[in-house]
């Protein structure tokens, strides 16, 4: 597997465990100690991860056959950029109470978006001709 392929397996496999971590710590641990609103927000982001973090999974996969694929390897970067502002900025607004960083939460929503948009631009792309 290319370094891409790794990256994003990599990727995928900590945002889905850090989704079933933040979920596990919702439910249990912070339950008691948030707002429904925050709760909401939690759950979110965890779902978030774990969806995502299966779609770099399925990516890494796809790049062993696809290596060349540049359209592949933005939706790597767009998804991880969209965990990591998205569910990092969720988690963090929470956690911390400081809503600067849920204005992160937009522009990871914009990423995850333009990643989807991505798998659906290789679906349809002719693959280069290397002549």
């Amino acid at each position: 597997m290319g370094s891409w392929g790794v990256a994003a397996m990599l990727t995928g496999g900590i945002a889905g465990c850090a989704g079933v971590v933040l979920d596990a710590l919702s439910a249990h641990a912070l339950q008691s100690r948030l707002t429904s609103h925050d709760m909401n927000s939690l759950t979110t982001a965890a779902r978030y991860l774990m969806l995502h973090g299966l779609l770099l999974i399925v990516i890494a996969g796809r790049l062993r056959q696809a290596a060349a694929s540049r359209v592949l390897k933005a939706v790597v970067l767009l998804a991880a950029t969209g965990i990591v502002l998205f569910c990092g900025g969720l988690t963090a607004k929470v956690l911390t109470g400081m809503a600067v960083y849920g204005a992160a939460a937009p522009y990871g929503g914009t990423a995850f978006m333009a990643a989807w948009l991505g798998c659906a631009l290789h679906a349809v792309a002719r693959p280069r001709s290397h002549s």
